[in-house]
C-alpha cells in the first residue's frame, strides 16, 4: 500500500545484456501491509503444496528495496508530502515490514527470506562513485538500511527464520554489479539482525572471504554454484573454497547453495531443467562429503532445519577451543598481500642492482655489497658507506677533526 508500479523507459538499473521489461515503482501514499496483501495467499499456496516435506520458505523483497528503487537509482525523485523528511519514510518502511513479518508468521510461515540487490550494488566502485557524484553518501544509506532492517525484526518470534540473500544481478543468465563485500561488510555482516546471509560467490566479482570477519553468529550460506551457466564446478574446488570461508566463519555456521534462483523471472536463466537439477546434485555430493545435511529432526529449533547447516563438524583442539589453520591462514594472507607488495620489491631490485654495479666499480669485491645489503638495511645510505670504505682512512687526522675541527 502507497506504492506503485508504473511504466518506465527502462529497468532502474540496467544489465549486462539482455534487459528486463521497462518499469519501476513510485512512492504515491502511505507506506503500509494490507491485510490482504496477494503475497499472504501465495505463501498459503506455497505451504499447501509443500504440506509436511519441508518447511515452507517464502522470499519477499528486503525492506531497503524500496528505497533503493525509488530513492537512490531514480535520478529525479521527488519526495510526496509526507515523506519529504527522509526519516519518516525509512520509519513507515520499518513499521511496514514489521507489520509483514507478523502478518506471514500468522499465516504459518517459520522462514522467510528477504532479496536485497542493494548491497551487490553498493559493493560496486564504479555505482558507488556514480552515486556519490549525485550527493548520493551509500556508507550513511547502508546505515539506515540496517537500522530498518533490524527495527522490522524486532519481536520476532524465535521459531520463525529470516535469512537475506544477496546478488548482482540475476536475469537471462546476466548481471549488473561486480565487487566484493568489503564496502558494506561491517556495516551489513556486523550490526545486522538477519539469522542467515545467502551469499553470492561463484565468480571472482564477488570477491574473496575476508569480508566474513565481520559476521557473529549468524549462517553463512555460500552460493558456490552458479545458476547462471550450465557447466558443473568440481567438487574439489566447492571443497577447497569451503575450506577457505572456514577461515572466516567455523563451518558449523556454514552451508552450500546456488548463487541464486534458476528464475528470477519468468524468462529464466540458460540452463534446462536436467541441468538445474545436476546442480542441486552437485550440492546435494559435496554436502554429503562434509558430514551430509542436517537431519530434519524435531530435536533441532526451526532455524536450524531452516538454514541447513554443512553439518562438518568444527576443528577442535583437545581442549575444544577452534584451530588456528595457521598453514591455511597463511596462504590466504600471502595471496592478498603479494599483489601489494609487488610494486615495492620492483623498486628495491633496481636499487639492489645499481648498489652492486656502483660498489664493484668502485673497486670492491663482488661479494661485499651482498654482504652489506643483508646486514646493514640502510637503504641510500649504503652507496654512503662505499664511498666512506673507498676513501683514504687517516685515523689520526679523523681524531684531529673530531677534537678541534
Amino acid at each position: 500500500m502507497g506504492v506503485e508500479r508504473i511504466k518506465a523507459d527502462h529497468w532502474s538499473v540496467a544489465f549486462k545484456g539482455h534487459q528486463p521489461k521497462a518499469a519501476t515503482l513510485k512512492i504515491v501514499g502511505d507506506i503500509d501491509f494490507p491485510d490482504n496483501h496477494p503475497f499472504l495467499e501465495d505463501f498459503k499456496f506455497v505451504k499447501a503444496t509443500a504440506g509436511d516435506r519441508a518447511v515452507a520458505k517464502f522470499t519477499i523483497p528486503s525492506p531497503s528495496m524500496l528505497h533503493l528503487i525509488c530513492c537512490v537509482r531514480e535520478e529525479h525523485y521527488e519526495p510526496i508530502a509526507q515523506y519529504k523528511n527522509e526519516e519518516a519514510l525509512f520509519e513507515a518502511i520499518a513499521k511496514a515490514y514489521r507489520k509483514a513479518i507478523k502478518a506471514f508468521y500468522d499465516a504459518g510461515c517459520r522462514y522467510l527470506q528477504l532479496d536485497d540487490t542493494s548491497w551487490g550494488e553498493f559493493c560496486d566502485e564504479t555505482k558507488r562513485k556514480e552515486y556519490a557524484a549525485r550527493g548520493l553518501d551509500l556508507n550513511h544509506i547502508a546505515k539506515k538500511y540496517v537500522e530498518v532492517i533490524n527495527y522490522a525484526l524486532e519481536g520476532k518470534p524465535d521459531d520463525l527464520a529470516v535469512t537475506m540473500h544477496i546478488c548482482r544481478g540475476n536475469f537471462r543468465s546476466t548481471w549488473f554489479s561486480s565487487g566484493g563485500y568489503e564496502p558494506v561488510a561491517e556495516t551489513l555482516f556486523g550490526h545486522c539482525n538477519i539469522d542467515g546471509f545467502f551469499l553470492e560467490y561463484d565468480s571472482d566479482r564477488a570477491g574473496g572471504f575476508s569480508p566474513l570477519r565481520f559476521i557473529k553468529n549468524q549462517k553463512v550460506v555460500l552460493g558456490l554454484v552458479t545458476s547462471k551457466f550450465p557447466e558443473l564446478e568440481k567438487e574439489e574446488d566447492l571443497l577447497a573454497r569451503i575450506e577457505e570461508a572456514s577461515l572466516y566463519v567455523p563451518k558449523d555456521q556454514l552451508a552450500l547453495s546456488p548463487q541464486c534462483g534458476f528464475a528470477s523471472t519468468e524468462e529464466g536463466n540458460n540452463l534446462t531443467e536436467e541441468e538445474q537439477f545436476a546442480k542441486l546434485a552437485l550440492i546435494k555430493r559435496v554436502a554429503e562429503k562434509l558430514g551430509g545435511p542436517m537431519k530434519n529432526d524435531e530435536s533441532r529449533n526451526d532455524e536450524s532445519r531452516n538454514v541447513n547447516n554443512i553439518s562438518t563438524e568444527a576443528a577442535t583442539s583437545p581442549d575444544g577451543s577452534k584451530k588456528s589453520h595457521d598453514k591455511s591462514a597463511g596462504r590466504e594472507a600471502f595471496r592478498y598481500a603479494f599483489p601489494l607488495t609487488v610494486p615495492i620489491c620492483a623498486g628495491f631490485l633496481f636499487l639492489g642492482i645499481s648498489y652492486g654495479l656502483f660498489a664493484v666499480g668502485q673497486g670492491l669485491p663482488w661479494y661485499l655489497p651482498i654482504i652489506m645489503s643483508a646486514t646493514i638495511f640502510a637503504g641510500s645510505m649504503e652507496f654512503v658507506t662505499v664511498a666512506l670504505l673507498t676513501a683514504p682512512f687517516d685515523p689520526l687526522g679523523a681524531f684531529y677533526s673530531g677534537l678541534y675541527g
